[in-house]
């Protein structure tokens, strides 16, 4: 904590700084408290970067934590120190959150289970989607969840429709496909470049 504290602008035993030191502690203590719940596992590598290519397109990506299940199955985890998160956001022919579904799909390891790991003030945990369930609390089996979140009942039916999407986003990339569409009308609130896309006269 001393070095991750020492590249922030907090003079060393200051108010602000052990106010910091607290939180982080606190934090991390309340994610340990998670982990402990979980059946065994290890953690196979921690933010990685990789070089893939999807659609002829090369993207450099990097996956937060990948861990190895008792079964020889992966969990991929990507931590979230923001909002709220859910399944849902993965979800769709856009999705909101697109890193996980992405690298559930050109990873070459068995992934088997996928989960942000949600770290804030108000929220500790994951929120995950998996083949099987009793990986950890708040990673629920896909066929328990199959028809309410519209996804499939196993990982790979799962990972081949996210291929499919990841596929055509990139597809639309490559191809300039650039139309006016935003995913939530609310943000066109805070954008600032109204008068050149002309969404209201839209």
């Amino acid at each position: 904590l001393d070095e991750y504290l020492s590249t922030t602008p907090l003079i060393k035993n200051g108010r602000l700084y052990q106010n910091e030191l607290r939180r982080i502690t606190a934090l991390i203590h309340s994610w340990l408290d998670i982990e402990k719940l979980r059946a065994p596992f290890k953690v196979k590598s921690l933010e990685q970067w990789d070089d893939v290519t999807v659609e002829g397109l090369t993207l450099k990506v990097r996956a937060d934590r990948i861990d190895v299940l008792e079964d020889n199955s992966h969990l991929i985890i990507d931590y979230k120190t923001g909002g709220y998160v859910s399944q849902s956001q993965w979800l769709g022919d856009r999705p909101e959150e697109p890193q996980l579904p992405l690298y559930s799909t050109i990873s070459d390891l068995d992934v088997n289970s996928v989960a942000f790991g949600q770290l804030n003030a108000t929220q500790v945990g994951f929120s995950g989607l998996a083949s099987g369930g009793d990986i950890a609390p708040g990673i629920l089996p896909l066929d328990d969840v199959s028809s309410r979140l519209n996804v499939a009942d196993d990982c790979g039916q799962q990972q081949a429709q996210w291929k499919g999407t990841m596929d055509a986003l990139v597809s639309d990339y490559k191809s300039g496909h650039a139309v006016v569409d935003p995913r939530k009308p609310e943000v066109c609130r805070l954008c600032q470049l109204q008068p050149f896309c002309r969404i209201h006269s839209r």
